[in-house]
């Protein structure tokens, strides 16, 4: 059974199904291969699957394993999102996402399984700044 509420902001589609993040990915894996889980920048991307709207839901992030979120993000309108941690230690990172729709009538989110990403963060040396050799208007 689905039902479907419509208004001028949104169109929200409710039918009892979660909605999954299916795809989470380090968005540069900078290790020497492209695609060792080895980076210096911790930057997700991902995208969540359900059957019906996946747009503008929210996207929770969980990197100390307590089930509890330490972030949130939202999807774009095809169910894409990006999201940066900050503060995360240098060394293995487990981090977990899902994603989440509103509860027609309720302040809260319904919430679909955690998907998970383990990779390596490693620090960006200090010698290795960037430098501008040669600048010119054209």
């Amino acid at each position: 059974r689905r039902l479907i509420f419509e208004s001028l902001e949104e169109r929200l589609v409710l039918d009892g199904t979660l909605h999954s993040v299916d795809q989470l990915n380090l968005l540069n894996d900078t290790g020497s291969s492209s695609s060792d889980r080895i980076t210096t920048d911790a930057t997700l991307v991902g995208s969540v699957s359900h059957d019906g709207l996946n747009s503008f839901l929210r996207v929770e992030f969980d990197w100390n394993g307590n089930g509890v979120a330490d972030a949130v993000s939202g999807t774009d309108m095809d169910g894409r999102f990006a999201y940066r941690p900050e503060g995360l230690s240098v060394g293995s990172v487990s981090l977990r996402a899902r994603a989440g729709r509103p509860v027609e009538g309720e302040l809260q989110y319904q919430f679909g399984a955690w998907t998970s990403l383990n990779f390596t963060l490693q620090g960006v040396p200090s010698n290795s700044l960037a430098a501008i050799s040669t600048l010119s208007l054209q």
